[in-house]
């Protein structure tokens, strides 16, 4: 990954301010492997080359209205370059339904809300155009904080969201394969999510405890799993075939999060604890019924302890967290269904997705960091073990 940036800022008569960004970056992605089949068939290359150029114009504006009100608007504009280049090479067709140029223009607005009074809020709204759908996305946000006392507050937050990039990920482990970034277009409809949280906070100058309850939603999800390369879901949402054709769902995640931090002292560190659980409802999976998404993890524990005895500086963190779900069954591919595919795979079937969780995770991590003083140069020599 590379990336550059320029920005500039001004301040106009004390009451408005003004900033503009420019950056570009790109992410790469190369994997090569080969795969030797028994006599008479041949050994066969596969190589991936994925390719993400984001250049990045921005025009972020504040302005104080007066005591209570503070404008926030500006412009942005995103232009997204895509590559992907695959070995064996695929038809001139697949090829040309592959986007390979999208451009994103948003504006936002928002009003912040800052009174003497207990109650600070924050509302607005993005909208936002993107050249391969040809739609307009309205997405609106709002949070709020009110202070019952100075260390006791209420915090919530809504929105709408939009994703123009997807992640393609399937069941067979080819290369990189499982991580290729594709965008969104016509075909392909950007993933939408409502976001919804609430929670106390409580703060002092030693502690920070914290307890939320959060859900998202979400709409166009789609499910690569029975597809072997990037550019086979535009081909398949394309042609309608029943046999291939892209699944389409929707997600619902929800949990709550509970928080605590030691400020200060010689001793001091975090902990966390999220119980949660995300599902997908796939009309063709699981026979219509919502099952638990891959990424699920029901309890997640995180514990971490710092201490800085003179140039010395000690962390040890632990992390625990439910085992992954996965799909005990499957059924086998024969070579003559598929030539990207290899003899026997396996991929999930339609029936029963997710029904069982691999073991729990556990992972401790010991980081130790000496500073140094070396002819007028800060130095720091360490060493970590996990």
């Amino acid at each position: 990954n590379t990336g550059a940036s320029v920005n500039w800022s001004h301040v106009w008569g004390g009451m408005t301010y003004s900033s503009f960004l420019l950056s570009s970056s790109i992410y790469n992605s190369y994997s090569f492997s080969e795969w030797a089949y028994p006599s008479p068939l041949p050994t066969i290359e596969l190589t991936d080359d994925n390719q993400i150029e984001d250049i990045t114009i921005q025009l972020n504006n504040i302005s104080k209205l007066n005591s209570s009100h503070t404008l926030e608007f500006g412009f942005i504009y995103k232009r997204y370059l895509t590559k992907f280049i695959s070995k064996p090479k695929f038809s001139a067709i697949e090829r040309s339904l592959v986007p390979e140029r999208g451009v994103l223009s948003s504006i936002y607005f928002q009003d912040k809300l800052n009174t003497d009074k207990p109650l600070n809020a924050t509302i607005g709204f993005r909208v936002s155009n993107y050249d391969l759908t040809s739609d307009y996305y309205i997405n609106p946000r709002a949070s709020f904080t009110y202070a019952f006392t100075d260390w006791f507050t209420l915090k919530g937050s809504a929105g709408q969201y939009t994703q123009f990039m997807h992640r393609f990920s399937n069941n067979f482990t080819i290369g990189g394969k499982k991580f290729v970034w594709i965008q969104s277009n016509e075909q392909l409809k950007p993933v939408s999510s409502q976001q919804f949280d609430i929670g106390f906070q409580h703060e002092n100058d030693y502690w920070t405890a914290g307890v939320s309850a959060y859900q998202r939603r979400y709409n166009n999800l789609l499910d690569f799993s029975r597809l072997v390369s990037p550019m086979h879901p535009y081909l398949a949402l394309s042609e309608g075939s029943d046999q291939d054709n892209l699944l389409m769902g929707s997600g619902n995640s929800k949990g709550l999060e509970l928080f605590l931090h030691k400020k200060s002292g010689p001793l001091h560190g975090w902990l966390s604890y999220t119980f949660g659980k995300i599902e997908h409802l796939f009309p063709d999976l699981n026979n219509g019924k919502p099952f638990l998404a891959d990424h699920d993890r029901t309890h997640e524990f995180k514990a971490v302890t710092i201490t800085s005895p003179g140039t010395w500086d000690i962390t040890l963190s632990w992390i625990y967290s439910s085992g992954m779900p996965y799909t005990p069954k499957g059924r086998k591919l024969k070579s003559d269904e598929s030539p990207y595919v290899l003899i026997y795979s396996i991929i999930p079937d339609s029936t029963e997705r997710n029904t069982e969780r691999l073991g729990a995770i556990h992972r401790i991590d010991l980081s130790i960091t000496k500073h140094l003083e070396f002819l007028s140069t800060n130095m720091e020599i360490g060493f970590s073990i996990f």
